[in-house]
């Protein structure tokens, strides 16, 4: 599901999260962050705390139980200090080789 966010009307940011059951768990219902985002303009106005607390709610209304959030190595949210705050633990490390050709996507600053 997409979530969003506006400031005075205007879109603000997104929150993309995909609910499936858990790969290692199959009973477990999982939400995981496929990718979320702030308009850069609107990074100083507190609404990636709103938007999350938005995207728990429903996660919680539709029955998920763990909830794995994540983001870019080059996040300048600082996010591995924001995320324990908000209820989470450290769990997995992910690393990236793309398979690709040499039109490697840029990694945008979230």
């Amino acid at each position: 599901f997409l979530a969003t966010i506006r400031h005075n009307g205007t879109m603000a940011g997104y929150f993309l999260c995909q609910v499936n059951p858990g790969f290692h768990y199959g009973e477990t219902l999982t939400g995981t962050t496929d990718i979320f985002w702030i308009v850069p303009e609107y990074r100083d106005r507190g609404l990636f705390l709103p938007l999350y607390r938005c995207v728990e709610r429903e996660l919680r209304r539709r029955g998920v139980l763990a909830f794995y959030c994540g983001h870019k190595s080059e996040n300048t949210l600082s996010m591995d200090k924001m995320l324990p705050k908000l209820g989470f633990t450290p769990a997995d490390s992910y690393y990236l080789k793309w398979l690709g050709d040499d039109r490697k996507p840029s990694i945008p600053n979230i």
